[in-house]
C-alpha cells in the first residue's frame, strides 16, 4: 500500500512514496497519472509530424529548424516536470499514536521576513509541514511549495519540478503559435486565383469581390479547407490548444514574478503581506534558477527533522 511504502522508504530512498513509481534510487519518480502525460506527449507528437510532413517542407530550412528545436525544447520540459521529484517531504509513520495525537494540538510556527507563518501538522504524513507545503492525496505525499497536481503531468507541481513546468507552459504555446501561424501562412499561399474563382463563382473578379469583407474572408477559409484541409484542420487545433495553455503560461508568469502559488492563490494566503516576495527579479531568480539542493527522497536526513 501507499502507507507501506512510505513507511519502509530508507535514508538511501529505494522505495518510491506514497502513489509514485521510482526508479534510479527515486531521482526519476512518476506520479499516478503518468498514462495522461504519455497521451499528451502524443498529442504534441502527433500534430508536430503533421506539420513536418504537410508544412515544413514548403519552409525555408532555419523556420523548419527553429519548430524542430522548440519540440525538442517542449518535449524535454515534458519528461522533466513529470519524472522530476516534485519536493516531497517524507513522511514519519513511525511515530506513535501519542506523540503523533499531542503534535496534532500543538501550535507551532516559523517567523519570515516578520510575518509569522503557521506549520500544519499532516495527519496522514505525521510531520509539521514547512511553510508553503502542503498534502496532496492524490500523490498522497506532502510536498514542499506545493503548486498544484496537475495531471498533464501526471503529478504534484512544487518546489522542485515548477520550473519545468512553467518552462513547458511558455514552450508549448510557443510552439502552437509557431505551427499554427506557419499552416496559416501556408493555407495562404496555396489558395490560388483559380481555386478563388472556383469558391466564390461570380462574385470573384480579380480577389476583389462583390461581397462584404466577412463573407470575403469566409470563402477564402472555405477555399482553404477545400484545398488543405489537413493543415487547416491543424491550425484550428493548434489555436484551440494556444487559448487553453496561453492564459496558463500568462498566469504563472504573474505568480513567479510574485513568488506566489497557485494553492496559495485560491486560499488567499498572503494577500495583505507575502513574506516570500522578494521583488520581481529576485522572485524569478529563486523559482527559475537557484539550486535546489538535493531531493528528500536520497537524502540522508529527512526533511522532518530539520522543521
Amino acid at each position: 500500500s501507499a502507507s507501506a511504502a512510505s513507511a519502509e522508504l530508507g535514508a538511501d530512498g529505494m522505495l518510491p512514496p506514497g502513489n509514485f513509481i521510482g526508479c534510479c534510487g527515486n531521482r526519476v519518480v512518476v506520479g499516478p497519472d503518468f498514462g495522461v502525460t504519455l497521451f499528451a506527449l502524443s498529442l504534441t507528437a502527433g500534430a508536430c509530424v503533421a506539420f513536418w510532413a504537410l508544412v515544413a517542407p514548403e519552409l525555408p530550412w532555419p523556420a523548419a529548424a527553429a519548430h524542430a528545436a522548440l519540440f525538442a525544447a517542449t518535449v524535454l520540459l515534458l519528461f522533466r516536470a513529470a519524472t522530476t521529484d516534485p519536493g516531497v517531504v517524507p513522511a514519519n509513520l513511525d511515530l506513535d499514536e501519542a506523540e503523533a495525537e499531542a503534535n496534532a494540538h500543538e501550535s507551532r510556527s516559523v517567523v519570515i521576513r516578520g510575518v509569522d507563518v503557521p506549520l500544519k501538522w499532516c495527519y496522514t504524513c505525521r510531520i509539521y509541514r514547512p511553510p508553503r507545503a502542503a498534502h496532496c492525496s492524490d500523490c498522497g505525499v506532502c510536498v514542499e511549495e506545493f503548486d498544484h497536481h496537475c495531471p498533464w503531468m501526471g503529478q504534484c507541481v512544487g518546489k522542485r519540478n515548477y520550473r519545468y513546468f512553467y518552462g513547458f507552459c511558455v514552450s508549448v504555446s510557443l510552439l502552437c503559435l509557431l505551427t499554427g501561424a506557419l499552416s496559416a501562412w501556408h493555407v495562404c499561399r496555396v489558395v490560388d486565383e483559380e481555386t478563388l474563382a472556383q469558391v466564390l463563382g461570380p462574385r470573384y473578379r480579380g480577389r476583389r469581390y462583390r461581397a462584404s469583407p466577412a463573407a470575403a474572408a469566409a470563402a477564402e477559409l472555405a477555399a482553404g479547407v477545400a484545398t488543405v484541409p489537413l493543415v487547416c484542420g491543424l491550425a484550428f487545433f493548434c489555436a484551440m490548444i494556444l487559448c487553453c495553455v496561453g492564459p496558463l503560461a500568462c498566469y504563472h508568469t504573474s505568480l513567479v514574478v510574485t513568488n506566489r502559488t497557485t494553492n496559495e492563490e485560491i486560499k488567499g494566503l498572503y494577500e495583505v503581506a507575502n513574506p516570500f516576495n522578494q521583488g520581481a527579479s529576485r522572485n524569478c531568480q529563486e523559482k527559475l534558477c537557484d539550486s535546489l539542493g538535493p531531493s528528500q527522497l536520497y537524502s540522508h536526513q529527512p526533511l522532518h527533522n530539520l522543521v
